[in-house]
């Protein structure tokens, strides 16, 4: 197509195309909805999606898209729910220069249309990225964002850009902090890419396609697993197809932290096969294709967070969960000798149990040798008040792992004032600055556990509580 031709149709087209994805939301989609539609920018598309609910969202979404008929492309799509779907024919039909996502659980900020036009029109970026808050719900647990420094990412050499966000810890990837050109949209979601076309089923294929084999990756109550999964290979296609970005002043983009949510739920809830392995098979998938030179620091962020992830949680698996995951190993036996490349320490041990036992065996060996090197972190600490810094994931199964263990923990500790006096695993969570109030004996008497996926957070946490005067020989980073 000519430049003339293209740049008439791209005329025509609205300047956004936003993608609205529903399931079971009848108690929050008419707020994002509103959000977006009671916008003074009035250029562009809603692709509604309800993915199979059964509750009143399907006539809710219904009444805006008559009643918005110019601005609201609504569809049903039949059961069963597939994650995932939505995502893939949202790409395929959007009209507009540039596709964004909402969840239907979230809202867009006051003014964050005009915003975002605004940096498209002045700056043309292939990518769009900002910042969010968060809309806590009682008793759910909250999400802050990473801190930003713009000058870093606007107005500097992409691969500078991007260097910086892979070394920001708790950098979230999440599709809706992007807003993305049209044409750097991921072709895997289209089905269209040459990394991803269509190939002869081969035997890696068969064993991720078999539900009764791999229920792990498969089965419906295994959906978020394969949402994390397609969420991280989504991220590292973007900054891959991408050559520039631009970061919005102002957050755009309001998080609600629901207390149904995964993240709000308690760790016994959650299988340690859903919260580790989904981590395992997307480092695989990354690793698989190492012949991707450009912006590898954001893709060696991605396993190295997914690693630290598994290794905090894989104490949860079954050994069924792990014959299981054993499988995929052996699917992705080529991918695997990628592992070594990879610039992690933990990755390479957990290439070396495998190749030396086996993939069962070696994640069975690999998960006893994480629980024997905290158990031998925390040998001193018999005796002592024992708070695990920070909360989530990562911090509730060092608890949980800790208490198998016999060590029981006093509370958790963390920077998060929202977070100060709430109640989790039946323990009370506080902010570090209160340990200063201890006397020097309370304090000799007190040791810290710093279990976090971002292993560039764990010094500086580290430092603040040897500011606080906790003896640094009580303090151990997992």
């Amino acid at each position: 197509m000519g430049r003339r031709k293209r740049r008439m149709q791209d005329a025509k087209r609205p300047l956004l195309s936003i993608f609205v994805s529903v399931y079971n939301l009848e108690s929050y989609i008419e707020q994002c909805l509103d959000s977006i539609l009671q916008q003074p920018f009035q250029d562009y598309e809603i692709l509604l999606f309800d993915n199979g609910s059964v509750d009143r969202s399907i006539e809710i979404c219904t009444g805006y898209a008559q009643r918005y008929p110019d601005k609201i492309r609504y569809y049903k799509l039949p059961l069963p729910t597939v994650v995932g779907r939505p995502h893939h024919l949202a790409c395929t039909r959007m009209r507009g220069r540039y596709f964004m996502q909402i969840d239907g659980d979230d809202y867009l900020a006051s003014g964050a249309l005009q915003q975002i036009s605004d940096a498209i029109l002045k700056h043309r970026p292939d990518i769009v990225t900002g910042s969010f808050v968060s809309d806590v719900e009682p008793n759910a647990i909250n999400r802050n964002d990473a801190i930003f420094e713009p000058e870093k990412i606007n107005d500097v050499p992409y691969e500078d850009a991007v260097a910086y966000l892979s070394e920001l810890p708790q950098f979230h990837i999440a599709p809706w902090r992007y807003i993305l050109k049209r044409h750097i949209i991921p072709k895997f979601a289209t089905g269209k890419s040459r990394l991803h076309r269509k190939k002869r089923i081969n035997k890696k294929r068969q064993i991720l396609r078999n539900k009764n084999d791999i229920p792990l990756y498969c089965k419906k109550r295994y959906n978020w697993n394969l949402s994390v999964h397609g969420e991280a290979k989504l991220i590292v296609t973007i900054f891959e197809s991408g050559q520039s970005i631009y970061f919005l002043e102002k957050p755009f983009y309001v998080y609600r932290q629901r207390t149904g949510s995964i993240s709000a739920l308690p760790l016994s809830m959650l299988s340690g096969n859903l919260l580790a392995g989904a981590r395992l098979l997307t480092i695989l998938w990354i690793v698989k294709w190492n012949r991707w030179e450009k912006h590898s620091a954001f893709r060696n962020k991605i396993c190295i967070e997914f690693m630290e992830l598994y290794r905090q949680l894989c104490f949860l698996n079954t050994s069924y969960e792990e014959s299981q995951m054993a499988e995929v190993i052996r699917a992705y036996k080529k991918s695997l000798q990628h592992l070594k490349n990879c610039d992690t320490t933990e990755l390479h041990a957990l290439y070396e149990q495998i190749q030396l036992l086996g993939a069962e065996r070696g994640l069975a060996s690999y998960r006893e040798q994480q629980t024997e090197k905290l158990m031998v972190g925390c040998k001193g600490f018999c005796g002592k008040s024992v708070y695990v810094f920070p909360t989530g994931f990562c911090g509730e199964a060092t608890a949980e792992l800790l208490a198998i263990q016999g060590i029981s923990v006093t509370g958790f500790l963390d920077n998060d004032p929202s977070k100060d006096g709430i109640t989790i695993r039946d323990k009370t969570c506080c902010i570090p600055q209160k340990l200063r109030g201890y006397t020097d004996k309370e304090k000799k008497n007190t040791a810290v556990i710093i279990a976090t996926s971002y292993p560039k957070l764990s010094p500086a946490l580290r430092d603040q509580l040897v500011g606080i005067g906790i003896p640094e020989e009580n303090i151990y980073i997992r």
